[in-house]
């Protein structure tokens, strides 16, 4: 699977389901948050890192499964600190839509 990310493209917003193909855990996922990539909790993991380049739309995602109860327990079913070259879109939430 390949990203549908096009340089110059803003943040998908918290809502947003995407198709992730990155790993531990591809699948369906709803983007649960945005995190700024040079707060990463381990950044000597960039330490040699073009940072423009591995976060592309200088934003990292917190993807949360569809389907999968949101609650502290099933955390684990989470992925942090994804890349947006990682997923392609799916939908986006409309105005009138509830992200909860």
């Amino acid at each position: 699977m390949e990203t549908d990310y096009k340089p110059g493209d803003e943040p998908i917003p918290i809502g947003s389901v995407v198709e992730y193909f990155g790993s531990p855990s591809p699948g369906r996922y709803r983007v649960d948050d945005h995190a700024d990539p040079a707060k990463h909790p381990f950044p000597q993991v960039f330490r040699e890192t073009d940072m423009d380049k591995a976060y592309p739309d200088r934003t990292a995602y917190h993807l949360w499964p569809v389907g999968v109860p949101h609650k502290i327990g099933n955390r684990h079913r989470s992925v942090s600190w994804v890349r947006r070259t990682s997923f392609t879109v799916i939908s986006r939430p409309t105005k009138s839509s509830s992200t909860s």
